[in-house]
């Protein structure tokens, strides 16, 4: 779901896929029902829907954290 202009889709879909694979590979144990990745001109959005919210952030957010540098969304 985004905009990115027609010349970039293919490199964003493309990104997006790999985004998604690593998540859901890093996120197996988080109970992940679904990813939505939200791309602006200038920002990307990464939607996690989880049973298990607690795994995903992690303890003090360090997990949430250590994902968006994995990711590179900063």
């Amino acid at each position: 779901k985004g905009y990115a202009g027609n010349k970039d889709f293919a490199k964003y879909l493309n990104n997006d896929v790999q985004i998604r694979k690593f998540l859901e590979k890093k996120l197996k144990d988080a109970a992940v029902s679904s990813i939505l990745i939200e791309r602006d001109t200038k920002k990307t959005n990464v939607v996690i829907n989880t049973a298990k919210p607690g795994v995903v952030i992690g303890h003090g957010g360090d997990e949430i954290e250590k994902l968006k540098n994995d990711i590179g969304i900063v």
